[in-house]
């Protein structure tokens, strides 16, 4: 009887823990950080709009001291045409961390990144360069 007991509810917590999972998803667009990619005017730093062009963002730029400590996201292009920004959690930065250390690109940095949302910020699960012609915006 005490099992059966036991086994009734096991339905109950795997539908509990299930509803509670956010669903992983696939992002694609530009690497910035978060100063330029916030920046008054969307200007970044190395004269790049990140509203419009984010393509020209210089890799340089995004290793630069002030840029890199600010943190990084993805511009992801939305329906008027122009890019919006979404930050990374921790676990992204770290990740993008490593990405800049060994790219060979200059600027055009296009990503595709797995994760979920939560809230305002990406909970990074993984970061690969991608290009945008064979991504799906």
């Amino acid at each position: 009887m005490k099992r059966i007991l036991a086994l009734s509810f096991l339905p109950v917590l795997l539908i509990s823990v299930t509803a509670g999972a956010a669903a992983v998803k696939t992002f694609n667009g530009y690497l910035s950080d978060t100063l330029c990619a916030t920046s008054e005017g969307n200007i970044a730093a190395d004269g790049s709009n990140m509203k419009t062009s984010p393509e020209k963002h210089s890799v340089a730029c995004l290793r630069n001291g002030a840029c890199m400590a600010s943190g990084f996201g993805i511009l992801i292009k939305n329906n008027s045409g122009t890019y919006d920004f979404t930050k990374f959690d921790a676990a992204g930065n770290k990740m993008v961390k490593a990405l800049l250390k060994s790219t060979r690109k200059t600027a055009n940095y296009f990503i595709t990144v797995k994760g979920v949302m939560v809230k305002d910020m990406i909970k990074v699960s993984k970061i690969i360069e991608s290009e945008p012609m064979t991504a799906q915006n």
